[in-house]
């Protein structure tokens, strides 16, 4: 009985009785002062340790505690602890007491750099983050080629976190996860099936684990990674630790609490010192709130779509928080009722965001509006088209392009529904103007329903086109790759929703502008 009071309040040990690495499980538990749970039925605690023989892991076994960490103990910071034997299985365990901080690497190969760089961090450095592609083998290291098991130098206790797809995958032959583990790093977070990218908060550069602290260690910031996957692509929590959940890479938080008023259902908090990055947060007492706003930025959970500069998750009673931190005054303002305006209000913004600055302003973005506006200037040039229909056109793609680009200015460093960069591109604004100009012009020669439908799906394509294709990749994908060999789908239509719901907003200005200069003007 007080081992399992012991579970419910701290940590809990978990490990199959058959399995290889049981006698590795009672030696951590020992070492806790708890026993060892046979399931995860037991696992109702703040912190869980799995220790499991890569062996006894294989997709289905990923997928099946996935559900039950997603639906029975979502509050619970798990880790892995694994070896090809119960000797580094337990070296892996003991190496959370002799991690360091510094220094800490970021390496994204957007921005090219050695292979040989990359390996001299993984030496020197206490925490290395990669962002790039790579599978359950290797990492792709850019243009020089993959860095594989045998390729790892001696790592002296770093945590690894990564970004790329499959490389969380111990029960493989030549795992890349577990070679790290067996080359010396105390902790290796990644995704154990392909993820989409940009959509890890504190991915690329933000080193998201820098500032973890024994109130907020590692296992909590994957936790709230998880959750901002689920927020975009992923139907169960599919990022995973090997390591303790413990681990935190500083002794105290990065910043001092200045202010912490409470008052008719909200609560204001004020913090000092806060460095630039990705700021963990625990707030005692926090369970209660259901909004969190700070820098211009909010979060519920209710709220369905991915925020890059905010997430946060309650965990008995206290809530944990991570901010994408700049600079100024960092302050956290909790709100025990979401305002009925909010959600609403977000979603316009996001929905926007998504049309406008991330889909409309990317290169795939821009190339397709100015190849669909070209089809439809054709088709305009090909119906005899009068130079008034084609100077209604122009005015109703003058319009629209001026909406978006002032949409884009207004927006820019402020979107939050993706973690890679969004810039603007005047390409973009160009496309939408020939594309909807062009559209415009066929809308006012149709002569009936079906002709007006028509010009308003070209000019809509770039956003209602992903939609249709996000929606049929997630259908197809979890319907023939991993619903057989799983028994689950992997990715849920978080995207698809999202860019629905961008196509029919963008979808409703286009037809008010095109019907409001159809009967200013007449048909044409």
């Amino acid at each position: 009985m007080l081992g399992q009071l012991l579970l419910l309040a701290h940590i809990a040990v978990i490990c199959d009785p058959a399995d290889p690495l049981r006698r590795v499980a009672e030696e951590i538990a020992r070492e806790e002062h708890v026993r060892v749970g046979d399931s995860w039925s037991e696992a109702h605690a703040e912190y869980g340790v799995w220790v499991v023989d890569p062996g006894h892991l294989s997709d289905r076994t990923m997928v099946d505690f996935a559900r039950a960490w997603r639906d029975r103990f979502p509050e619970t910071a798990v880790g892995l602890i694994t070896g090809r034997t119960p000797e580094q299985a337990l070296a892996l365990w003991r190496r959370a007491r002799d991690v360091r901080a510094t220094p800490s690497s970021a390496f994204d190969t957007r921005r090219p750099f050695p292979k040989q760089r990359f390996v001299e961090a993984l030496k020197s450095s206490g925490y290395v983050t990669f962002a790039g592609h790579g599978s359950q083998t290797y990492l792709q290291i850019g243009s020089e080629g993959v860095l594989e098991a045998k390729d790892l130098p001696y790592m002296a206790n770093v945590v690894i976190g990564t970004e790329s797809c499959n490389v969380f995958r111990p029960w493989v032959r030549d795992s890349i996860a577990l070679a790290f583990v067996e080359k010396g790093a105390a902790a290796f977070a990644g995704f154990a099936f392909s993820p989409e990218s940009g959509f890890l908060i504190g991915c690329y550069d933000g080193l998201p684990f820098r500032y973890t602290s024994p109130e907020f260690p590692i296992g909590r910031v994957v936790q709230l990674q998880n959750r901002g996957a689920m927020q975009a692509f992923a139907a169960l929590p599919i990022y995973f630790l090997l390591g303790d959940p413990r681990i935190a890479l500083s002794s105290q938080p990065p910043y001092r609490v200045v202010t912490d008023v409470s008052r008719d259902g909200s609560r204001l908090i004020t913090l000092t010192g806060a460095p630039r990055g990705i700021v963990p947060i625990r707030i005692r007492g926090g369970v209660g709130y259901s909004l969190v706003e700070t820098s211009g930025t909010a979060t519920s959970p209710g709220h369905g779509f991915y925020n890059s500069r905010l997430q946060a998750l309650d965990s008995g009673s206290d809530k944990f928080v991570l901010v994408d931190y700049a600079q100024g005054p960092l302050t956290l303002w909790l709100r025990r009722d979401t305002p009925w305006w909010w959600p609403a209000k977000t979603l316009l913004v996001e929905a926007l965001d998504n049309a406008l600055v991330f889909i409309g302003g990317s290169v795939a973005g821009s190339v397709l509006a100015f190849g669909v506006g070209f089809a439809a200037l054709v088709a305009v040039v090909c119906r005899g088209a009068t130079k008034r229909a084609i100077a209604v056109g122009a005015i109703a793609g003058a319009l629209l392009a001026a909406l978006q680009l002032s949409w884009v200015l207004a927006r820019l460093g402020h979107v939050t529904v993706t973690s890679k960069n969004t810039s603007f591109n005047v390409f973009a604004i160009i496309g939408t103007f020939v594309l909807t100009g062009s559209a415009g012009a066929l809308y006012m020669l149709a002569t009936g329903r079906r002709g007006r439908a028509t010009a308003l799906l070209l000019a809509t394509l770039p956003v209602w086109l992903p939609a249709v294709m996000a929606f049929w990749f997630t259908l197809s994908t979890n319907a023939a790759v991993f619903q057989p060999f799983t028994g689950a789908s992997i990715y849920n239509h978080q995207m698809a929703l999202l860019a629905a719901c961008s196509s029919a907003i963008v979808a409703g200005t286009v037809i008010c502008v095109f019907s409001l200069l159809r009967r200013r003007l007449g048909r044409c």
